[in-house]
Formats: structure tokens, sequence, C-alpha cells
């Protein structure tokens, strides 16, 4: 089984090297309902380096769900030995490696720039 296989429908696939060599895998599911028929869940997937982790983010609606998953790889990345040694990157940057990251500590000033 690859690991596609295990996130249904991913609409997220982002490779991170470790060293220059690509080691590391981000997989992020397209958000599906849950059976409540009102809570939203994305699963995500991070596997190939120091660090796996496999587990789903809830929000009120799609959009929530993969937006905070998008929020949560950096946080988890992170957390990662190959991070900590600044060997990872993704396209040759370092963290947050293309994923989003702080818009809810920046100031709503500069949000209107």
């Amino acid at each position: 089984m690859t690991a596609q296989d295990d996130i249904a429908d991913p609409i997220v696939s982002a490779t991170l090297d470790v060293d220059g060599t690509p080691t590391g895998r981000v997989l992020i599911g397209r958000p599906v309902v849950e059976d409540d028929g009102i809570t939203w869940r994305c699963e995500y997937r991070i596997d190939g380096l120091s660090e796996a982790f496999r587990h789903h983010v809830c929000g009120v609606d799609a959009l929530q769900a993969l937006v905070l998953t998008l929020e949560l790889m950096p946080v988890l990345l992170e957390q990662t030995r190959e991070a900590h040694q600044g060997r990872l990157t993704w396209h040759d940057q370092g963290a947050p490696w293309g994923f989003p990251s702080g818009l809810y500590g920046t100031p709503p000033a500069m949000l209107d720039a």
C-alpha cells in the first residue's frame, strides 16, 4: 500500500528534501463531511522523515478544515529532527516549507495594506 492509498482522494502532495534529496512527503486529502452532517474532516499524512504523522483536522465547513490542516503542517514539520537541524527544505526554502503560517497573528492593519 502506498502513502496515497491511505489518504482518500488526496488534493495536496508535496515532497520535502533532506540535504537536497527528496525524502519526506506531505499528503492532504479532500475535505469530507462527517456522519453528523455538520462537521468536516481533512485527513493528512507526513512520512519519510524522523517523525511520521497521520491524523485529521476538523472544521465547520470544508474550507475551514482545509485551511486549518494547511496551517498545521509547518507546526508538525518543525517537530522533526531534520527541521531542527536545518536540513529540511521545499524548493530550497526552509520553514514554513510553502505552507501558510501566522495568518492569524497578523495585525488587521497589515491585512488591509
